[in-house]
């Protein structure tokens, strides 16, 4: 398994870097000045946290042309500093995690399509997890708790739907499963060694506010609630 880092912000495309010149360089006059300061990471964040990146951002036509880790960090980045959740790399992680569960919506020009999740059941992840071994079984633990954050919090309505007319399990369900998975997961000496911990045991800590702010970033996209998992 593959897991998610934290790579918006070291991942621009051209396409990217041509819109932060459109939109903060309007007149193309200072537009190989703005590249030098995007080399910078120090310079890079600054610019990101501009407020006017953030409406340009918003005012995105469809198709999105922009990456989609463009998008959802600059979204998530600025949702999660109005949650007093600070950290960018948090922010990072997860822009990264919801650019790879999104990438393919037809929402993103990306030419890959239009791809549905399968059914989320976390009883049946949680079932893998106690039988699997020692290694597995953390690469399961931070699958089911990615899983518990884009599903509560990119297709809440959906969940909110299945609770009321289908007896699934409700909102404050997968929140837990998401808390307790992030908590076991940032225990473990291999999210350690991927620089992980920390960005585990903050969504462990504050699972609630992050999915909130992703509640936000998901009613930006309309589309979420209808294309969601079964």
């Amino acid at each position: 398994m593959k897991l998610v880092q934290p790579i918006c912000r070291d991942g621009l495309t051209n396409a990217d870097l041509a819109f932060l010149q459109s939109v903060l360089t309007p007149d193309g006059s200072a537009a190989e000045a703005l590249l030098t300061l995007i080399a910078d990471p120090a310079m890079r964040d600054e610019l990101l946290d501009l407020p006017e990146v953030f409406q340009a951002v918003l005012e995105q036509p469809l198709p999105i042309t922009i990456s989609p880790r463009l998008y959802f960090f600059v979204l998530v980045r600025h949702r999660f500093v109005e949650s007093g959740l600070e950290d960018r790399e948090l922010a990072d992680y997860v822009a990264s995690l919801m650019a790879n569960s999104m990438a393919t919506s037809r929402v993103f020009d990306t030419g890959q399509g239009n791809a549905r999740q399968a059914p989320f059941y976390a009883i049946d992840d949680m079932s893998r997890i106690q039988s699997a071994g020692f290694c597995e079984r953390f690469y399961l633990t931070v699958c089911l708790a990615e899983k518990s954050l884009v599903v509560t919090g990119l297709f809440r309505p959906h969940l909110d739907y299945r609770a009321t007319y289908r007896g699934a399990p409700n909102l404050r369900y997968y929140e837990n499963i998401g808390q307790a998975h992030y908590r076991a997961a940032g225990g473990h000496h291999l999210a350690q060694e991927y620089c992980l911990s920390d960005c585990y045991q903050a969504l462990a800590a504050r699972f609630t506010e992050a999915r909130r702010a992703l509640n936000y970033v998901a009613e930006t996209l309309t589309f979420m609630g209808q294309d969601g998992p079964n």
